[in-house]
């Protein structure tokens, strides 16, 4: 299949703030699977050791004395089980984090691409212009990013949709977990992990309990934020951001390295730049297409 050039159409299959994100996405997911393995067989192991509650906890855990002794292999138990349920917290902490990350670089790509959504005008401007007078819209569009991924997220997504158009329907009936994972997260941030209300309490005492997170909501969480992500990606790129990111390569590579000679020169130096870098599978034609309409506006 021959790879055509269109300023509005896409050849990468994800943009590269997906690609980002995806990557961290895997790590914090590699991350739960290897404790929870780890967790499994450390019991396992016990267990097949003739090891039992009564037996002594810095023998079965070789630790010295004079660091940290267990009072009994239960209360390692109880601790360790804790280390567990706060490791699962702070992954969700981290999964609303690259997800808020991921939208407030996808957005600001969207809209860098194509100005005319912040005046209900998608397309009247191609932001490549202004990519050539170095001039950025960015600052424009900065409290639509902030709203986007501020707050309760059925006032996100109205500025989203307003900005880009609607997302699915399987996405929005998603944003009740969304929301659900907001509040965990402002509870991991700001309460420690427990109740907001009751840890700002003056009259509590004690230690609360933490709130946990059980293995299926965990799961959840992380199949709808990949999910949405997804979705939220597959709209940009077809709508409003386009080959606006090799166009932007093509921009870089022309500032910085000042290539000379007539456009197809120029395309065929693109293309190996591009292919050593980027994606080996351009073709010259689609370079010479993109280095001529830069070059028009």
């Amino acid at each position: 299949m021959k790879v055509i050039f269109n300023r509005w159409k896409h050849i990468q299959a994800y943009s590269w703030p997906f690609r980002v994100f995806k990557q961290y996405y895997e790590e914090l997911n590699g991350m739960y699977w290897a404790n929870y393995a780890s967790g499994k067989y450390i019991y396992k192991s016990m267990t097949s050791n003739g090891y039992t509650w009564d037996s002594k906890p810095n023998e079965v855990l070789d630790l010295p004395e004079d660091k940290y002794n267990f009072s009994t292999l239960r209360n390692w138990s109880n601790l360790y089980n804790s280390s567990f349920v706060w490791q699962r917290l702070n992954l969700l902490m981290s999964l609303s984090s690259i997800l808020e990350t991921y939208m407030s670089a996808i957005c600001s790509l969207a809209i860098e691409s194509n100005p005319g959504v912040l005046i209900n005008s998608s397309k009247s401007v191609d932001g490549v212009r202004y990519l050539k007078q170095k001039k950025t819209v960015r600052p424009l569009g900065d409290d639509h990013v902030v709203a986007i991924t501020k707050g309760e997220w059925n006032k996100r997504i109205a500025v989203f949709q307003k900005l880009f158009g609607n997302l699915p329907d399987a996405s929005i009936k998603d944003l009740p977990v969304l929301e659900s994972l907001r509040k965990v997260r402002n509870q991991i941030g700001h309460s420690y992990g427990r109740d907001i209300s009751k840890s700002r309490s003056f009259e509590i005492k004690d230690k609360l309990p933490l709130n946990g997170v059980s293995d299926e909501n965990l799961l959840k969480y992380f199949s709808v934020v990949y999910k949405f992500a997804v979705c939220v990606d597959k709209l940009l790129m077809d709508n409003h951001i386009g080959e606006y990111q090799t166009i932007l390569l093509y921009h870089n590579f022309y500032s910085l390295m000042h290539p000379v000679g007539v456009p197809s020169e120029r395309a065929n130096s693109f293309r190996k730049y591009h292919g050593k870098n980027y994606y080996p599978y351009v073709t010259k034609s689609f370079c010479l297409d993109l280095v001529n309409y830069y070059h028009s506006l």
